[in-house]
């Protein structure tokens, strides 16, 4: 046995400690880490089809046999669910890719074959601050600018045959393991913080109280709707929204976000509600956010606008000061009360 060999298949590291010692790390529970692939999918020469199947079957199986100190890898393909030809449109294809690379703490890039997909994930990984690695077929011609993204490869590999691809993969895997555990560590901790923040819930509140539309949003921030809903919707796509957007965000909801070393980030927005108002947006944020399709605005500041109608008419004929006064209107309300609304608004 060569010493090469040797220090391959010889990994004290994960192997020597029985599982039931094993420390439990809150940040990988469940111990899992998620490798997306990005490979390109579409018009692929039928001669570099063969090429990426080989590339998805190795690396699906290296990362999914492999185990470091209890943690396994799970690779997500985006051929098993937004292939050319399903049914997804350009918009959701691209949120739920993005999505899924910003999740992800590995990023395996196949750049075999040019792909404007794949330049696209390439800037969102980097963005995020997700760890890479780069395989491509010896003597293929790469982007130099792909290789000059800024975040820089735990890896590269380069491979003539699918036996030399897989010899290579596993022999990286402690690296890449000990690389994207490490960055996992800092990482998911941080868009958590802005996940727990929900920012984008709390721009929804901002433009019910203020009626702006998302479509004047999407016009003065020069962005497209679907993205603005997709942000309002998932509270993790904050986490690397540009800097720009956000202040761009903040400032067309007149609100603002702070930020303090060490703490999480803080949301301020001028609130002149009482409690009972504030926890009545609150459901009826919920109401709409818990929908399956997005409630058309009109229709959100129609329901908000009834009920601030309500308040006032309430105030006029004294009745805030009867028994019990006002009550929140809860999510259960708000639906009662956009059925009653009808379809005709």
């Amino acid at each position: 046995m060569s010493e090469e060999s040797f220090s391959m298949d010889f990994q004290p590291d994960h192997w020597l400690v029985p599982a039931f010692l094993r420390k439990v790390d809150p940040v990988f529970s469940p111990p899992m880490v998620k490798v997306y692939l990005a490979s390109s999918l579409t018009c692929v020469p039928d001669a570099d089809v063969k090429d990426c199947e080989l590339v998805t079957r190795v690396c699906k199986k290296v990362f999914g046999a492999y185990d470091y100190e209890g943690i396994r890898f799970h690779v997500y393909d985006p051929a098993d669910v937004t292939k050319p030809g399903s049914i997804h449109t350009p918009e959701q294809v691209f949120e739920t890719d993005y999505r899924n690379v910003v999740e992800a703490d590995l990023v395996a890039f196949h750049v075999s074959t040019p792909s404007l997909g794949v330049g696209e994930e390439s800037l969102i990984a980097a963005t995020a601050m997700v760890p890479r690695i780069v395989i491509y077929r010896r003597g293929a011609k790469v982007s130099r600018m792909f290789l000059g993204t800024f975040t820089p490869a735990v890896a590269t590999l380069q491979y003539d045959n699918e036996p030399e691809l897989e010899h290579s993969l596993s022999r990286m895997m402690l690296k890449i393991a000990r690389h994207i555990v490490k960055s996992a560590r800092r990482r998911r901790p941080l868009m958590k913080k802005y996940e727990d923040l929900q920012l984008g819930r709390f721009i929804f509140k901002q433009r019910i109280r203020q009626q702006i539309p998302i479509s004047d949003l999407a016009i003065e921030l020069d962005t497209m709707e679907s993205w603005l809903r997709h942000l309002e919707r998932d509270s993790r796509i904050a986490a690397t929204a540009s800097h720009m957007l956000l202040q761009s965000l903040m400032e067309e909801t007149n609100s603002s976000l702070t930020y303090r070393a060490g703490e999480p980030p803080v949301l301020h927005e001028d609130r002149t509600q009482d409690e009972t108002r504030e926890g009545s947006l609150d459901c009826l944020t919920d109401y709409v956010l818990s929908l399956k399709e997005w409630m058309p605005d009109i229709r959100v500041f129609r329901l908000w606008n009834d009920y601030v109608s309500q308040r006032q008419r309430e105030h006029a004929e004294v009745i805030a000061y009867r028994e019990g006064g006002h009550q929140i209107v809860s999510v259960s309300d708000w639906k009662q009360r956009d059925a009653e609304l009808g379809l005709g608004l």
